[in-house]
């Protein structure tokens, strides 16, 4: 962490009050803002500046029990006798006539809404007199004088700071912590500090000192829960300390039961307390359907209020929580839930049934912790199989995969119910698969299942399971062959689950459009179902539609679909969607050409996976390597595959043919274009060897990139025929015109390219036909292509593949032809563009020739946008 807290998100006050400073005519400003939100911060920004005569003045609650007190130490120890007016006068003059530098005094008074009335009126005074600028910072939610109000609403302009919105709470992070910040990371210190920059500082400090916001993989994260900090706790306490014992009590019942109905509040005789803590902005009303709910205005509150409790206290209030809840029969989807844990913070016994249904609701939820809890204790109330379902499922989904296994082998054991059984060997299949990486007898409980049920959708479900392990090992055809018959037949989440290895087969066989179709029925079907239904996530069959919508060549479709869906993930702390939809994302900004953006996704999506001990930790790798190499990051891809070699050992192998192909774009950034091209064709046929089409069309185009077309081109023509999309046909466009060298065919795949919104592979086609038409001889042709390119290629972020890096790719203007063409652009004739650089009017023709040649245009009115395009 640097050692200042950097200011950042301030920028146009900052400018504001630098723009006033440099005006003689200004006098000053006032900084406003609630505390904590960086006024002081930003006016010692201001004050720094070399050359400036600055007095620092500081208001205190002791000095403003004295008259003058804050500006004691600068005003003579007598100003004479005579009336305050005089004496007022003279406090000024003396203040004012105290400087020596010839640079404009400033005079910065800190926290100026606790001067006492004489301070305040001798700061109204120096603003009357204009000859020192005033810098006034004082809090908006503190009561000022009389005279400071008058200040800013006559006299001085007003600055109103505001707590940050989330994206200023990343810069300041990232500027802090001197690297990138997860994004749920930013999201929870936002929430956690309110957008407070006082309160994010001490946030950091307090996380960093106790290693719970660590840096992981490139990223800084939180690895622990956040707590406050004995400072965070003071400024807490003192806003509670003047509390009376009821409004205390009902703050701690919303601290412990938040959101709170305030009509319960109100029966219990606690209305005015409620109102006087919601004056204080201890607590804040929100509507929920025809409820009114209460909850606390700040997380610190509630931290602040819970850790004073006594156990007994605690308890009690937890108790009475839950018997207030189920008194009134638990009608909400949540009231199970929150009543089962305020009966375990309770001590007090819960029925299983309550355990089991608060288990079943909070599994719908991210806390996965939670879910465990509630579930064990379930299984320990005595709610059998089903609770251990639960458990193990929550177990497998930490990453504690011995554990589960353990709950689950011995709850299908011991089941006497065939469902039950089935759905346990579901589960137990799946955390062996995954999660331990044991292939053969995760097939083996599967095959045991589906022999010892007879009910139809149970065995379509376990084929739909074994379905999505043949995907993961790369058996496209297997997993096809299981699935193909459950479509026509099975319903509800039997068809859901069959949809999904379904459409991922067919999308990994070029089925572009069926996979697409098949993702939309198979989400359709799980909306439909509802969020109560043990089944697939929505989540996941966003993330694989984004994906067949990405390689078909919709990318702004499948964008939007997986920058939402992170978004939501983000928002909800959904830890297994961040992980998905990350990498869904990064894959489309891969595309896109956006690849600084794609590398951090990558890098995010990998350290979530990672804390899952979940496979896809090494898709992510692969995403990194593949984005750092095309920019030419060399280390970042050698270190994103050293993490993939380390990877543990699973039967996820799908992925491999793509690890192989993102070594050969680590070798061609290296310079070792033999050896690239060798490893991108050993990852064409290792795809080819396990059918997965798209995938050797992925190695094979790369290779192409590269510029050597033998002996890979007609294999990817070929391949390219039984691809769906216009992605595909554009990647095919672009090969035969490179095959014919004809530009014009290279220029309309650019468009193809652009179209689909595969910006990078746009560029690419432009630059290779400026190099055609330069070969040709066609200059005018050749700078319109070039120009594209520049335009297109500036959007990638810092792309540095063959096609961009073989050849110049920029428009270059010599300075009198950029002069010459920026004058005709402001729409000046040549006859006056000669006499305005002393040069005749031939020259000036010259001159704009060549520029329209080189920036591929015909005539004055293109001039504007062509020279916008070439802008340095």
């Amino acid at each position: 962490m640097t050692q200042a807290w950097p200011l950042v998100g301030r920028e146009s006050e900052r400018a504001e009050i630098e723009a006033l400073l440099e005006d003689a005519n200004a006098r000053g400003v006032v900084i406003a803002g609630p505390a904590g939100v960086g006024k002081t911060h930003l006016a010692r920004a201001i004050v720094a500046q070399e050359g400036a005569s600055v007095v620092n003045v500081r208001a205190t609650r002791a000095a403003g029990r004295v008259p003058l007190g804050a500006f004691a130490p600068f005003l003579p120890a007598d100003l004479g006798g005579g009336d305050d007016g005089t004496r007022l006068r003279r406090a000024a003059a003396a203040l004012e006539s105290s400087f020596e530098s010839d640079a404009r005094p400033i005079v910065c008074i800190d926290d100026a809404h606790l001067l006492d009335p004489s301070s305040a009126a001798l700061v109204f005074q120096l603003a009357l007199d204009g000859k020192v600028f005033l810098l006034v910072v004082l809090r908006s939610d503190d009561d000022a004088t009389g005279m400071l109000l008058e200040l800013w609403k006559d006299e001085l302009p007003r600055i109103d700071l505001r707590a940050f919105p989330e994206e200023r709470t990343a810069e300041a992070l990232e500027a802090a912590l001197g690297g990138a910040v997860e994004r749920a990371t930013v999201h929870s210190l936002h929430e956690a500090s309110g957008g407070n920059v006082l309160y994010l500082r001490e946030f950091v400090a307090g996380l960093l000192d106790a290693k719970s916001l660590v840096q992981q993989g490139g990223l800084w994260r939180l690895v622990g829960p956040i707590t406050s900090t004995p400072r965070l706790n003071e400024l807490m306490t003192s806003r509670l300390r003047d509390l009376d014992e009821t409004e205390r009590l009902v703050l701690e019942v919303v601290a412990l039961g938040e959101p709170c109905g305030a009509q319960q509040l109100e029966a219990r005789g606690w209305a005015d307390a409620q109102e006087a803590l919601e004056r204080r902005g201890l607590i804040v009303g929100e509507r929920s359907g025809n409820r009114w709910r209460v909850r606390l205005a700040h997380p610190l509150y509630g931290e602040v209020a819970r850790d004073q409790l006594t156990e007994t206290r605690r308890r009690a209030i937890a108790r009475g929580l839950a018997e207030a809840v189920a008194d009134r029969g638990m009608r909400r989807r949540d009231d199970a839930r929150r009543v089962a844990l305020w009966l375990l913070d309770g001590g007090m016994t819960a029925d299983p049934d309550v355990l089991l249904t608060a288990a079943r609701d909070a599994l719908f939820g991210a806390d996965l912790a939670t879910v465990a809890r509630l579930a064990r204790a379930a299984l320990d109330a005595g709610a059998g199989a089903p609770a251990a379902h639960i458990l193990g499922r929550a177990l497998d989904g930490v990453g504690d995969n011995e554990q589960a296994e353990s709950v689950l082998a011995a709850a299908e054991a011991l089941a006497d119910d065939p469902a039950d059984r089935a759905l346990l060997a579901l589960a137990r299949a799946d955390n062996l698969f995954r999660g331990l990486g044991r292939a053969a007898e995760s097939e083996a409980v599967l095959v045991a299942a589906e022999r010892a049920v007879s009910d139809p959708v149970l065995r379509a479900r376990i084929a739909s399971q074994r379905a999505v392990q043949a995907s993961f090992e790369g058996r496209t055809l297997d997993a096809l062959a299981l699935t193909m018959p459950l479509l026509e037949s099975a319903e509800g989440v039997a068809f859901c689950e069959a949809a999904l290895p379904a459409s991922g087969a067919m999308r990994m066989l070029g089925r572009l459009d069926e996979a697409i179709a098949l993702s939309e029925r198979g989400l359709a079907a799980r909306q439909a179902l509802g969020p109560d239904v043990q089944a697939p996530a929505t989540a996941v069959y966003l993330v694989s539609r984004s994906q067949s919508l990405l390689e078909y060549g919709r990318l702004e479709d499948a964008g939007r679909i997986s920058r939402r869906g992170y978004d939501f993930c983000v928002r909800a702390n959904f830890r297994d969607g961040i992980a998905w939809f990350a990498f869904a994302h990064g894959m489309v900004e891969l595309y896109t050409g956006r690849l600084e953006r794609a590398m951090r996704l990558a890098r995010e999506s990998a350290v979530v996976f990672g804390e899952r001990a979940h496979a896809g930790a090494r898709w992510a790798f692969v995403l990194l390597a593949l984005a750092a190499a095309q920019r030419g990051d060399v280390l970042v891809a050698e270190a994103a595959l050293a993490d993939f070699d380390v990877e543990p050992p699973t039967p996820i192998r799908v992925s491999d043919c793509e690890a192989d192909r993102a070594r050969g774009w680590t070798a061609v950034a290296r310079g070792e274009w033999v050896e690239g091209r060798a490893l991108m064709r050993s990852a064409a046929a290792r795809a080819r060897a396990d059918g997965l089409v798209l995938f050797e069309a992925h190695a094979l185009f790369d290779h192409i990139r590269t510029g050597s077309f033998d002996p890979v081109a007609d294999r990817f023509l070929e391949l390219a025929t039984l691809i769906d999309g216009p992605l595909m046909a554009a990647q095919a466009q672009a090969l035969r015109a490179a095959l014919d060298h004809d530009p014009a065919g290279l220029d309309a795949a650019a468009d193809s390219a652009e179209r689909c919104g595969a910006v990078l592979l746009a560029g690419e086609c432009a630059a290779t036909a400026a190099r055609e038409h330069r070969v040709i001889g066609n200059a005018r042709a050749a700078s319109a292509s070039s120009a594209r390119s520049a335009a297109w290629i500036a959007q990638c972020e810092g792309a540095r593949t063959p096609p961009l890096t073989t050849g110049e790719q920029n428009v270059v203007l010599s300075k009198r032809e950029r002069e010459v063409a920026s004058l005709a652009a402001d729409g000046l004739t040549n006859k006056a563009i000669a006499e305005a650089l002393f040069v005749s009017t031939r020259t000036v023709e010259n001159h704009l020739q060549r520029a329209y040649e080189k920036l591929g245009i015909r005539s004055r009115d293109e001039l504007g946008d062509a020279l916008e395009r070439v802008a340095s």
